[in-house]
């Protein structure tokens, strides 16, 4: 056995392949190993100290080290100062004793027993690059168990240490961190890297960094106040319970701040940034790209929304139930859900912000919207219920679905659609498309040119479409649109319009049957019919569809064959 024993200042002592005693002593030493069974003394200073092959005791001592194991089973002690210690192969036991220390396992190396000692300390954990790491940390009593579940399985033995570092590398990795009440770790880092990663902390009490890297990665935090990042990829990011920061980074990114006032940024790309019912006030920031602001309200209770402008951002409340509030910006289009109850929302002037687009979703329910204030367009979906949609003044897209719903255009060039129900279907200004759908509606012309659309995808059946009445029609100047799924025996003309040997007008109902005509107009009460059977008797399948108007004249050229 050879004992080196250095000076004063700063010394490099190296051993051989027999059992050495390296004693560095003072100054900052570089103390080398080689072979053996050696026991490494840096002493004072900041020294480095590796033991390669051997069971090997290196201590720090004073200073701030770095300690390297090497090979075989080690046991590496820090000692007072901010100490690096890397166990290497083997199973080894780590202290870090006083100090901030950093305790490191690399890909490759054993089941470690870690103690971090006086002092902020960390474990860092650096996965298989390209292979993808599946990890878990668990509470083991006051004491932490960190754990590989696949490729080389591994456990680390911990106490005494306030954060974990886990970096997956290249590769789809994932961690699950559980509750950790108990032990003294208080925040967990993970770091994807490269590939598909997934972060799981739904059952993580303390604050959680997830960082996604390149690809598409998955990072749901827990109950603490945690920060997750994306970065490049298609990805989705989960705040959970605390106060959260989630930003999306690059990429279509979906971001859920959950539970708590969150501050959301999705970053370049599409993306698409996620309330729901019970959550906090949150910060949202598009960023670049067109982005999605979608908010699902209190399934049965009845939610009142509101969109105001606040400046060149956008304020989004709720006004009853549990009132919250949106600061958004850098969105170009609101989804809003109301699922289940009465649910009401107002739009007002969006104007001076990045809203090109809202979209309501009524569900069911007797529901409102009033986008009378509205410049921007608007998409308005009543669901299930006798729900009232109202336009403004851009091009408004709104359909009542089931219920006996009332639509107002507006101002703009709207579509309405009541599909099932006796609706009520009201143009406004603008060149508008009335489709009654299903029932017996009540279509009524606006101040523009007012197209009324037949439409029920399969041939002509009188319950599908009802029994419509159409006022304030204006002849030479609305439309009567008539689609040739439903009006199969209609050939029209060249340039789509009705032709005259198809069009009769009659003055009793008694006349239709007999007409040869396949759309029969009668002037005295407006009754507007289908003979589909054209000059054989009866009206094969057709029957009256439309009551119109009589106080205007109606012609065969105010049709049109689509």
């Amino acid at each position: 056995m050879s004992t080196l024993i250095g000076g004063p200042g700063n010394d490099t002592l190296l051993g051989d392949n027999n059992d050495d005693n390296l004693i560095g002593g003072a100054g900052n030493d570089l103390l080398l190993g080689v072979g053996g069974n050696d026991l490494i003394d840096g002493g004072a200073g900041n020294d480095t100290l590796a033991g390669a092959a051997g069971e090997d005791l290196l201590d720090g001592r004073a200073g701030n080290d770095l300690l390297s194991g090497g090979d075989d089973i080690d046991l590496l002690d820090g000692g007072e100062g901010n100490d690096t210690l890397i166990g290497d192969r083997g199973d080894d036991n780590i202290n870090g004793a006083n100090g901030d220390d950093r305790l490191i396992w690399n890909n490759g190396d054993g089941s470690d027993i870690m103690e971090g000692g006086a002092g902020f300390d960390v474990v860092e954990v650096n996965g298989a690059n390209g292979a993808g790491d599946n990890f878990a940390l668990n509470p083991f009593g006051p004491r932490v168990r960190f754990e590989r579940l696949n490729l080389g399985l591994f456990n680390l033995n911990v106490n005494d240490v306030e954060q974990f570092e886990i970096n997956g590398l290249g590769g789809d990795d994932t961690l699950t961190v559980n509750d950790l009440s108990g032990t003294d770790v208080q925040q967990v880092v993970f770091d994807g890297g490269d590939g598909n990663d997934f972060l799981d902390g739904t059952n993580a009490v303390l604050p959680l960094v997830g960082i996604g890297g390149n690809g598409n990665d998955t990072l749901i935090g827990g109950a603490g106040n945690d920060t997750l990042r994306g970065n490049a990829g298609d990805d989705s990011l989960r705040g959970g319970d605390g106060i959260d920061l989630l930003d999306g980074g690059e990429g279509n990114d979906t971001l859920i701040g959950d539970r708590g006032d969150d501050n959301i940024n999705g970053g370049d790309g599409d993306d698409r940034l996620i309330w729901n019912n019970g959550d906090g006030s949150d910060l949202m920031e598009g960023g670049a790209g067109f982005d999605v602001v979608e908010v699902n309200g209190a399934d049965g209770a009845g939610d009142n929304f509101a969109l105001n402008a606040n400046g060149h951002r956008v304020s989004f409340q709720r006004l009853n139930l549990g009132q919250f509030t949106l600061d958004v910006n850098d969105v170009e289009q609101f989804e809003i859900n109301g699922l289940g109850g009465d649910d009401t929302l107002t739009v007002n002037d969006l104007s001076g912000t990045d809203v090109q687009l809202v979209v309501f979703n009524g569900g069911d329910g007797n529901d409102f919207l009033d986008g009378s204030h509205a410049v921007l367009p608007l998409v308005g979906i009543g669901g299930n219920g006798n729900d009232t949609l109202i336009g403004g003044a851009g091009d408004d897209n709104l359909r009542g679905d089931a219920g006996n719903d009332s639509l107002v255009g507006g101002a703009g060039d709207d579509n309405l659609i009541g599909d099932a129900g006796n609706d009520t279907l009201i143009g406004g200004d603008g060149d508008d498309n009335l489709v009654g759908g299903d029932g017996n509606d009540v279509l009524i012309s606006g101040n523009g040119i007012t197209t009324f659309t037949f439409d029920t995808g399969v041939a002509f059946n009188s319950s599908d479409l009802g029994l419509d009445s159409i006022t304030n029609f204006i002849g030479g100047q609305d439309r009567i649109s008539l689609e040739q799924d439903t009006f199969t025996a209609l050939t029209g003309t060249s340039s789509g319009g009705l032709d005259s040997s198809e069009w009769a007008v009659v003055s009793s109902n008694s006349q239709v049957a007999s007409s040869g005509a396949l759309i029969v107009y009668n002037s005295n009460t407006g009754d507007l019919f289908y003979n589909q059977n054209g000059s054989a008797a009866g009206l094969g399948s057709g029957a009256q569809f439309a009551t119109i108007d009589t106080s205007t004249s109606v012609d065969f050229t105010d049709f049109e064959i689509v």
